[in-house]
């Protein structure tokens, strides 16, 4: 029920054509970046609407052997079919998430 109603109040946003990316929000950058929990917070929230709405959530990890993986908070929320993808590219849009993407063809990307 939800779903269907936050469906129609999507506006111009149609489910087929979105995706959530999370980006590299990893334990080591806990220290390091100003308002970590407010991010983190944020992200959970967006994780979990996008979870209402059926909309798929793609997460990548900056060389997680260094950098830690993804935090915990965000882990407790994810989907359990949404992938977390190790990189090392300083973009998400790696060969890896242009696969997955390759499965939701109707979703555009913003950014190259």
């Amino acid at each position: 029920m939800a779903a269907a109603v936050a469906a129609r109040s999507l506006g111009k946003l149609k489910q087929q054509n979105v995706a959530l990316f999370v980006c590299d929000l990893q334990e080591r950058f806990r220290p390091v970046i100003t308002g970590f929990p407010s991010v983190v917070d944020t992200a959970r929230r967006m994780i979990r609407g996008a979870s209402v709405l059926g909309l798929p959530v793609i997460t990548t990890e900056q060389y997680p052997k260094a950098l830690g993986s993804t935090v915990q908070e965000l882990k407790d929320v994810l989907p359990a079919d949404s992938p977390i993808v190790a990189k090392t590219l300083f973009s998400m849009l790696t060969p890896e998430v242009r696969e997955l993407l390759k499965q939701k063809p109707a979703v555009s990307q913003v950014g190259s």
